[in-house]
């Protein structure tokens, strides 16, 4: 799938552990993708979150440390991204990180 000019994948998180968002374990997330963008998201062991972004030919790594407040529903994680702009990370109602995006160099 060729990777779009603007777009976003989204997720949310809620392991079966009701106090992982503030336990000292690791917790690996499936992978998701859409529109040529993959996204790896890992809750570390000291409560904070990695989030790999990559394309075919290029890749972003987000740290943050993790919201201290949740929705019901977990963590919301979205990738955001415009070409010519930046690639955005949300977690929770915060954006937490940008790097900036350029289809060109990625072709």
């Amino acid at each position: 799938m060729s990777l779009k000019k603007q777009g976003a994948l989204q997720a949310w998180l809620r392991p079966a552990n009701p106090d992982w968002a503030t336990d000292s374990h690791r917790y690996i997330f499936p992978p998701l993708s859409s529109d040529g963008i993959r996204m790896h998201i890992t809750k570390q062991a000291d409560r904070t979150v990695e989030v790999l972004v990559s394309t075919r030919d290029a890749s972003f790594t987000f740290h943050a440390p993790m919201p201290q407040q949740l929705a019901p529903k977990g963590l919301f994680v979205c990738v955001t991204w415009q070409d010519g702009e930046t690639i955005d990370l949300q977690l929770g109602e915060e954006k937490v990180g940008s790097h900036p995006f350029h289809l060109p160099a990625l072709a």
